[in-house]
Formats: C-alpha cells, structure tokens, sequence
C-alpha cells in the first residue's frame, strides 16, 4: 500500500452476502485484476492499475478473515470477532468433520502482531489458507512463521458442559 492514509467504508451485509463475498474474493486471481485494469493508467506513486487493484482486493480479504469470513473459516485473537466453538460464520452444506474429531490451525505469527489463524478440515484448505495468509501480508519479514497444527476438537467434558 503506497498511500498511508487509509479510508473506512462502512460496509452492512447479511451474513450470507458476506460469506459469498468473502468466497469472491478468494477465488479472484491476479489475472482477473489483469484482464479489467486500464493497461494505461498509473497512480501518482507510479504503480500501474492492475497491482493497484489487486492489493485493494488483497486488504478486502484480509480484513473479512479478520471479521471471521474466510477461507476455512477465519478465527483472530480477538475472541469477539470469532464464530462461537463448534460453529461456523458461514454455512458449509455436506461438510463433514474428520475421522478424529479434529482440525488444522494454520497460524501466521509476526513479532509484535496478533497472530491470525484458520482453522481447516483437512489437509488441502490448510495448504490454501496458508498461501492466502502469507499473500495477506504486505511484504514478508525475517521471523515471520507460517505454522499448521492438528487442533483437537473440544469435547463437552473439555467445556464443563458434561
């Protein structure tokens, strides 16, 4: 981002709005951007439209994961921006939990941030939610880590409940 004055846009969406939305921005490729962009036009730091776009499409996504709408299902450290334990901010129809009980947390950690986390049913969404939290990241940054982790399920006995 060239521009350190960011703008808030107040956005109200119904929650299936927004985990569609959310579902648009994660499968907009770089080349969606390409084919759109005014191959002539520059902004005044000299960027070219299309990166321009992509990193606006970029910083969307990053902040619906933080609300808790993303891919595999976004969870921050901020326990009022998750779902609460055992559901989904959005409706995933015919899914299936593991054989185990369990899920994958894949975490992104950079010193002096709050760490932001997904959490995924199986092997293949733990791969892209990792690719989407290092491409969430302005630039990469010595001691940045990427982490994936079998997360037991809480079971009622781990929740007081029985």
């Amino acid at each position: 981002m060239a521009d350190s004055h960011a703008i808030t846009i107040p956005v109200d969406l119904p929650r299936d709005e927004a985990c569609a939305f959310a579902a648009l921005l994660k499968r907009t490729a770089y080349d969606d951007c390409l084919r759109r962009a005014s191959h002539r036009r520059r902004y005044a730091d000299g960027r070219e439209e299309v990166d321009v776009m992509w990193s606006a499409l970029r910083q969307v996504e990053h902040q619906f994961a933080e609300a808790g709408f993303g891919p595999c299902g976004a969870y921050t450290l901020n326990p009022s921006m998750n779902p609460a334990p055992g559901s989904s901010p959005c409706p995933k129809p015919g899914s299936t939990s593991s054989p185990a009980g369990g899920q994958l947390l894949v975490t992104f950690s950079r010193e002096g941030d709050n760490e932001h986390m997904q959490i995924c049913e199986d092997g293949d969404k733990a791969l892209k939610a990792a690719m989407v939290l290092l491409a969430m990241q302005d630039a990469l940054r010595a001691g940045d880590a990427i982490t994936v982790a079998w997360h037991r399920r809480p079971t009622l006995i781990d929740q007081g409940l029985a």
